[in-house]
């Protein structure tokens, strides 16, 4: 699946492209047999890396602190239609309060 055009940013978003070689070749904007070629190029290529100031990232135009700080709100992204389950449970430690956060509603066992 190939999103066009998501959030104000206009990013383009794939997924599912694991679900065979041709999907895959799609993404790649190549043919199945020049995939290969193509996955070996781009790893061999080094990636632009854009320095974005830290007032201006998008990353940090919510930060959420102390209490407020809640990792089960993150989106989880399922990739297939058995995850969710046991696995996929988000727990973290926090140094200061030594608490462990619980799994997310949807993972609850």
């Amino acid at each position: 699946m190939l999103f066009e055009s998501v959030g104000k940013e206009g990013a383009q978003l794939a997924g599912n492209v694991m679900g065979g070689r041709a999907r895959l070749a799609l993404a790649f904007g190549v043919a199945p047999d020049k995939l290969l070629a193509e996955v070996l190029r781009r790893l061999r290529a080094s990636a632009q890396v854009v320095e974005v100031p830290r007032e201006v990232a998008p990353a940090q135009q919510v930060v959420l602190t102390g209490d407020q700080a809640d990792l089960t709100a993150l989106p989880v992204h399922l990739q297939h239609g058995m995850d969710g389950g046991r696995m996929s449970r988000l727990r973290s430690t926090s140094p200061s309060t030594a608490r462990a956060a619980g799994p997310t509603s949807a993972c609850a066992a």
